[in-house]
């Protein structure tokens, strides 16, 4: 008999013990959601990042056409000026910058190269130094499109050294959306 008491008594114990348990583990569960901060309007949007530089076109002539790049001719004081666009086909509203890749050359440390946007320089600076830290972030709206000019000025300082050299390059955009990023972080 003693034996059942024994029993009976272990099992409401533990019985109990569960009970206070859980009664625990609930009121603790309901201060921690009371604890909770709740931030409203607080939405995060997802979206697609394009941008069309130029049309994929070369910025200096006509890309299939390797005569009339050959003969560009570059001397001291001359000044070639091009205008080229970028258009923001994303849905939001982007930051962007410009940079050169592929650059080879001897020209590309002879020339200087000026990006504007209408009257605000973007770029100045020799074309090896467009790279994409140097290049002024500029913001582009949704569906916006953008003229920009490229002026390649040969100084009369640098006399006949760029004689018979060449300047090849790519140039290169990339875009990273504005909404959730104050600080224009592209990676």
């Amino acid at each position: 008999m003693r034996s059942n008491y024994n029993l009976y008594h272990r099992l409401t114990s533990g019985i109990a013990a569960v009970i206070l348990l859980m009664i625990g583990l609930m009121v603790t569960s309901y201060a921690l959601v009371l604890s909770t901060i709740s931030v409203k309007e607080n939405t995060f949007m997802t979206g697609d990042v394009s941008i069309d530089l130029n049309g994929g076109k070369s910025i200096l002539g006509r890309e299939t056409d390797d005569e009339f790049i050959k003969n560009l001719l570059m001397e001291p004081g001359a000044t070639i000026i091009r205008i080229f666009y970028i258009k923001n086909n994303s849905s939001c509203d982007v930051y962007y910058r410009i940079y050169m890749e592929d650059i080879s050359g001897d020209l590309s440390d002879i020339l200087e190269l000026t990006i504007r946007e209408g009257n605000a320089i973007l770029f100045c600076g020799h074309p090896s130094a467009l790279t994409r830290q140097a290049f002024t972030t500029s913001t582009l709206r949704q569906g916006e499109t953008k003229n920009l000019t490229a002026e390649f000025y040969y100084p009369e300082y640098a006399d006949n050294r760029g004689q018979g050299k060449e300047l090849n390059f790519t140039l290169c955009a990339e875009a990273t959306q504005v909404p959730n990023n104050s600080n224009r972080q592209f990676e």
